[in-house]
Parts: C-alpha cells; sequence; structure tokens
C-alpha cells in the first residue's frame, strides 16, 4: 500500500474562542481550522476531523482481519466493506 501522506496522529481538536476558531492539532503542529459558523455541530465536526487518523488504523485492522468470501448478503456487504477499506488505505497510505 501506498506510503502515508498526512501528518501522523493523534490529532486533537482545540477550541480558540478568542477567534471562533477549532485547531485540528498533531502536537504543536496545525493540520486543520474549522471557523464557527453554525455552533451546533461544529465541535462534532471537529471532532470527526480529529479522529481521522484512528479511523484510518481502525480501517487497517479490519482490513488485516480480512473477511471469509461466502455467498449471502451479510458476506456480499462485508465484501464490500472489504474493497472500500482497501481503495481507502491505498488512498492515504495504509
Amino acid at each position: 500500500m501506498a506510503e502515508s501522506k498526512f501528518t501522523p496522529g493523534p490529532w486533537v481538536a482545540v477550541l480558540h474562542k478568542d477567534c471562533g476558531i477549532f485547531r485540528i492539532k498533531a502536537g504543536e503542529e496545525n493540520v486543520a481550522s474549522i471557523a464557527l459558523w453554525d455552533s451546533s455541530n461544529e465541535d462534532a465536526n471537529a471532532e470527526l476531523i480529529a479522529d481521522a487518523p484512528k479511523m484510518l488504523e481502525v480501517l487497517r485492522i479490519i482490513h488485516d482481519l480480512g473477511i471469509p468470501f461466502e455467498h449471502g448478503e451479510k458476506t456480499k456487504k462485508a465484501r464490500e466493506a472489504f474493497w472500500a477499506t482497501k481503495d481507502l488505505l491505498e488512498k492515504h497510505g495504509g
């Protein structure tokens, strides 16, 4: 699979109330900033972005576990999920 092209985790979401911006940080490095436009969901959006490295690691684990390729609807969905994890891992350096 491809080499990782993103800033390694863990990432955290930090609210800077003085300027109304969430910063996604990896240690002291700023990875991204989110302006507060709709206070009802910015914190959830920032946390979701900050969890991206963890989610990528979970995809690696799921992919490495593999799945049995048998017949049936559940297996079809599992197979689709397996290939989707493979695509995401290749895209993001898993």
